[in-house]
């Protein structure tokens, strides 16, 4: 009984494999318990779960090759998950010299333990301190002029999500006197 796993607000689409072993039968598969509102069209089970569906679930189908002497039920687990959403965008320009921040807004949908990393960044000078991307360009970083930046959201439960996103770094102006 292994438990499927289902993305929140994807289409989940499963085929039922049922094998008669008398001879080629027209199998019925029935819903039993079908609160989720799953749809079976032949052999095919089709689900779209929404984040209220967040968690573990059972579907109970029944078998039956119209012969009193073969019924047979049958459950199915699902746990259904969402992965971390980044709800927030940074700012697209920098300045040497003046510090850059960006704090993610994000989504964990179970609210217990998660973690914020950078994935990848095309400064050295980009750091991460609780939660908050912190960065002040300097000359080098003006020079390179557009930078790329990956974060990667994770879960307690392993789902992850990434956002890049990219920052051009200006020189500051010059006041003249």
């Amino acid at each position: 009984k292994d438990t499927l796993l289902v993305e929140v607000n994807k289409q989940f689409d499963y085929v039922l494999e049922v094998i008669d072993k008398n001879l080629n039968d027209v199998i019925d598969i029935d819903l039993i318990n079908n609160s989720l509102g799953f749809e079976l069209k032949k052999d095919t089970l089709s689900w779209m779960p929404d984040s209220s569906r967040i968690g573990s679930h059972n579907l109970k189908l029944r078998l039956s090759d119209g012969n009193i002497n073969f019924e047979n039920d049958y459950n199915l687990n699902f746990r259904v998950f969402s992965k971390p959403k980044f709800t927030n965008t940074p700012k697209k320009d920098a300045y040497v010299g003046l510090e850059f921040l960006y704090e993610p807004e994000i989504i964990y949908f179970n609210q217990i333990s998660s973690s914020l990393e950078i994935v990848e960044s095309s400064s050295i000078n980009v750091k991460l301190n609780n939660n908050i991307v912190s960065w002040i360009p300097d000359i080098n970083d003006a020079k390179k002029e557009i930078h790329k930046i990956i974060l990667r959201a994770s879960s307690k439960n392993k789902q992850s999500s990434t956002i890049e996103f990219y920052v051009k770094v200006h020189e500051n102006p010059k006041i003249k006197n």
